[in-house]
């Protein structure tokens, strides 16, 4: 399985059980966004709970609500690189084999539905994964600008600790998923476009 299998995307090669492929491969999902998402929101829930100023949150959630309005065209400005080498030395591609439809994710499912696989066929469906892409890229951005908000206000009441706890899971949770949806887009650009890709 490549490692970015998750952003490519997927048909059911047997077709005799459609439907217990696709719940089967919900409930992993499921199970993968709960885990990182347990893992990773509690220390910053914990602390805003616990120290943030209501004001300071709305502030924070306020600012970061504006990030979901991004255009694509700054998107594609912001993307690291255009070369998917840069992503690789990143570990990007690491990230994948644990994320929802990732490499470990659709090894379990085979074992059950050994046909099912993912493949590139459908140009189609290629640019329906590419679109979705944008759209989780601006969801880890808003996160990302929520994060960094707290962080600073740890800083200047000098919670260290949690600060530190804080950029770390900001680092894990939105940063590295950010990479990731520029990652496979620069994987699914042959099936989108003409255009070669390094």
């Amino acid at each position: 399985m490549s490692s970015y299998a998750n952003l490519v995307f997927m048909v059911i090669a047997n077709p005799k059980d459609p439907a217990g492929v696709k719940s089967m491969v919900a409930l992993y999902n499921a199970m993968a966004n709960l885990f990182w998402s347990v893992l990773n929101l509690f220390p910053i829930y914990a602390y805003c709970y616990s120290y943030v100023q209501p004001l300071w949150l709305y502030i924070s959630g306020a600012l970061s609500i504006c990030v979901l309005f991004l255009p694509r065209r700054l998107l594609n400005k912001l993307q690291l690189s255009n070369d998917t080498r840069i992503y690789h030395q990143l570990g990007v591609h690491w990230i994948n084999q644990v994320t929802q439809n990732g490499a470990v994710i659709n090894r379990l499912i085979r074992r059950r539905y050994p046909h099912y696989k993912v493949v590139g066929n459908t140009r189609q469906a290629a640019q329906l994964h590419y679109r979705k892409t944008y759209m989780y890229e601006r969801f880890h951005y808003m996160l990302f600008c929520f994060f960094t908000c707290i962080t600073v206000y740890a800083l200047v009441r000098q919670h260290f600790i949690w600060a530190l706890v804080i950029l770390l899971t900001n680092i894990l949770y939105n940063i590295y998923p950010v990479l990731l949806q520029q990652y496979v887009r620069l994987k699914l650009a042959p099936f989108v476009s003409r255009e070669p890709i390094k």
